[in-house]
């Protein structure tokens, strides 16, 4: 058409057909994320029935922060003054001291 868009018909097709790939995505999204919520629970029951401590951090789910090793901040040197130590808070845990344990992905159980 003189306008620009494309006539109704063709619009009409290719908007039903958006709206079928839309549905179908949105399908397939659905499914993901209820299979992945259904296996979690799953994994988390059979940790549970197991009663196995993770051995990292004891059941505590958190361990004490590597890169600070607990300080919370970490020393730095800037590029312009090497000369110069700069104190920071810890990137890796938020200046908290403690990281969430990577052996048992905080859940307490292995």
């Amino acid at each position: 058409s003189r306008d620009g868009r494309a006539p109704g018909a063709l619009r009409a097709v290719f908007g039903g057909f958006a709206g079928s790939v839309a549905f179908v995505v949105g399908g397939f999204a659905t499914i993901a994320a209820t299979t992945t919520a259904a296996s979690r629970a799953l994994v988390r029951r059979r940790r549970r029935a197991r009663n196995a401590r993770c051995a990292a951090c004891a059941g505590g789910k958190f361990v004490r922060c590597r890169t600070c090793r607990g300080k919370r901040a970490i020393e730095w040197q800037p590029l312009e003054a090497p000369t110069v130590d700069r104190l920071c808070l810890c990137p890796t845990c938020q200046g908290t001291g403690m990281a969430k344990c990577l052996n048992c992905l905080g859940d307490g159980l292995i």
